[in-house]
């Protein structure tokens, strides 16, 4: 009688717990079930200040022409003078560095900001336009040559600019990607300088003097505004960190330089008759350049921007 108690109260343990767990898991199947994707996301943000660095690359959108002139006074049997001319191009490029400071507004995929940058620059170059008058044969003559030597160095520059981009968000290849075009006001410093030199050999007449000033030059060193226009790429590597890519045209105007060169001798035999042999340099330099750089941002004080939940 007491097996049989015994084994009656077994039967009913087993059938209760076995109850138990057959609920609790009919209760899980129509539980709704919250995977990871249902999780609020942190969505990054392109608002806020930042700041960073670059470094990049500028050539001359287009080249300045040198010109010069030489002109002899021929000889002393009554030859008119003579003049020649001949030009050359100048070109500029070099590296450049500095930094960047700016703020951005996002409202949906539209990126609305402004920046400011600096740089430090090394975008430069040289040419140099040779005039020829060789001396006439069988007279007394000089020959006369000019060398025009222009040199144009832009030191530093900047720009103030506003900023129109879109987010594409997570892209194939990168991260949160940023498309932007940006424009505004430009300015930087130029160093430019012209210098002439006139050189006369008379080759026949042995009582040549020369005289006068032979070499002149003329010089600039200003600070010039003008206007940029550009575009970029810009891709988020971490929610503080973005690295970006970009393209800017930058026009500084153009300066003027001349510098007019004169030599004064005596030549001829028994009855010597004073000469002037002359020349002109001059050169407008465009200050428009190509640039390209690749920069580094820091957005400060930046946080994750949670996803509502739905």
């Amino acid at each position: 009688m007491n097996s049989v108690f015994v084994n009656s109260l077994r039967l009913s343990a087993l059938t209760a717990v076995t109850f138990a767990a057959l609920s609790a898991q009919a209760a899980d199947m129509y539980a709704p079930k919250v995977s990871m994707k249902d999780m609020p996301v942190p969505e990054f943000s392109w608002s806020g200040f930042y700041l960073g660095v670059n470094s990049g690359y500028g050539w001359g959108a287009s080249h300045s022409t040198v010109y010069s002139t030489a002109t002899d006074e021929t000889n002393l049997t009554g030859g008119l003078p003579t003049t020649t001319a001949n030009t050359a191009s100048l070109w500029t490029q070099g590296g450049f560095g500095g930094g960047q400071l700016g703020y951005n507004v996002q409202r949906d995929r539209f990126v609305f900001g402004v920046e400011t940058d600096i740089q430090a620059s090394a975008i430069k170059g040289a040419a140099m336009a040779e005039a020829i008058v060789l001396p006439p044969s069988g007279t007394f003559g000089s020959g006369v040559v000019n060398e025009a030597l222009t040199k144009s160095n832009l030191d530093w520059f900047g720009t103030v600019r506003g900023r129109l981009g879109y987010s594409l968000g997570n892209t194939l290849f990168f991260g949160n990607t940023l498309v932007y075009a940006t424009g505004g006001f430009a300015y930087g410093g130029v160093k430019d300088s012209l210098l002439a030199e006139l050189t006369s050999t008379n080759v026949i007449s042995s009582t040549t003097t020369p005289g006068g000033v032979p070499v002149n030059w003329d010089s600039q060193n200003k600070n010039l505004t003008g206007w940029v226009v550009g575009g970029g790429v810009e891709v988020a590597l971490s929610p503080s960190w973005s690295a970006k890519a970009e393209y800017q045209y930058i026009d500084l105007g153009s300066t003027n330089l001349t510098a007019p060169t004169s030599l004064t001798y005596t030549g001829g035999g028994g009855a010597p008759v004073a000469l002037t042999d002359s020349g002109t340099a001059n050169v407008k330099i465009d200050h428009t350049y190509n640039t390209v750089r690749l920069g580094l941002n820091y957005r400060i004080n930046q946080a994750p921007e949670p996803l509502p939940l739905k």
